[in-house]
C-alpha cells in the first residue's frame, strides 16, 4: 500500500470522526453567550479540519456534522440552513489554508505568513457562518432585525472563540506538522518525487523488520 492510498483512507477515516465529533460537541458543549444565547465550539473543530484535510472535507464535516447535531437538537428547522451555512464555513477556510499550504510548499511564502493568512481564513469563514445565520433568522423569524441582529453578536461570539481554539490546536499543538507529513494536504503534482522517496523509505523499513 503507497503512500498515497495511505492518506487518502486516513483523510477517510479522520473526516468520518471530525464530523461525528463536530455533531456531538455542538449539541453537548454549549455555553451561555451572554446576549440570551448559547456558544458551542463546534465551528473550531470545522476550522481545525480545514486546516488539516482541506476544504470539501471541511465542508462536509460542517455541513452533514452541525446539520445532523440541529436534528438531535431540536432545531430542525434550522437543519436545511445549517447544511448550508457551515458547508460553506468549511469551504472557506479549507480553500484559504490550502491555498496558504500549497504557497508556502513551493517556498512562496513563509511559515509566519501562512499561519496568519489560515488564521485569516478561519476569521473570514466565521463571518461567512455569521452572515449567513442573519440571514436564516430573517427568514425563519419573518424578517425580525432585531432577533436577526442579537443572535449575530452570539455567533460572531462563537465564531471569534473557535477561531483561537483552532488556531492554538493547529498551530500551537502543531497539528498541521501531522497533517503535512501524512495527510499531504500541501502536495502539488511536482512533488510527487518526494511521495517515491517517502515510499522508499517506507519500503526499506518494511525489509528490514
Amino acid at each position: 500500500m503507497n503512500n498515497t492510498i495511505k492518506s487518502r483512507t486516513l483523510k477517510l477515516v479522520i473526516t468520518a470522526v471530525m464530523t461525528a465529533l463536530t455533531c456531538v460537541v455542538t449539541v453537548y458543549v454549549n455555553i451561555p453567550n451572554g446576549v440570551g444565547g448559547n456558544i458551542n465550539i463546534g465551528d473550531s473543530l470545522i476550522f481545525i479540519s480545514a486546516s488539516l484535510l482541506g476544504a470539501l472535507p471541511a465542508a462536509f464535516i460542517g455541513g452533514i456534522g452541525s446539520m445532523i447535531a440541529d436534528f438531535v437538537g431540536g432545531y430542525a428547522a434550522f437543519a436545511p440552513f445549517t447544511l448550508i451555512v457551515k458547508g460553506l464555513e468549511g469551504l472557506v477556510a479549507g480553500l484559504v489554508s490550502y491555498y496558504a499550504f500549497n504557497l508556502e510548499s513551493k517556498n512562496r511564502l513563509s511559515g509566519i505568513a501562512r499561519i496568519l493568512i489560515t488564521i485569516g481564513g478561519m476569521i473570514a469563514a466565521a463571518l461567512v457562518m455569521t452572515l449567513g445565520y442573519f440571514v436564516t433568522s430573517l427568514i425563519l423569524n419573518n424578517g425580525m432585525i432585531k432577533t436577526a441582529l442579537t443572535e449575530s453578536v452570539g455567533n460572531l461570539i462563537q465564531g471569534a472563540i473557535s477561531v483561537v481554539v483552532a488556531s492554538v490546536a493547529v498551530f500551537v499543538a502543531r497539528l498541521d506538522t501531522v497533517a503535512k507529513r501524512y495527510l499531504y494536504v500541501c502536495k502539488y503534482p511536482q512533488d510527487k518525487s518526494e511521495d517515491k522517496d517517502n515510499e522508499g523509505r517506507e519500503d526499506d523499513i518494511d525489509r528490514d523488520v
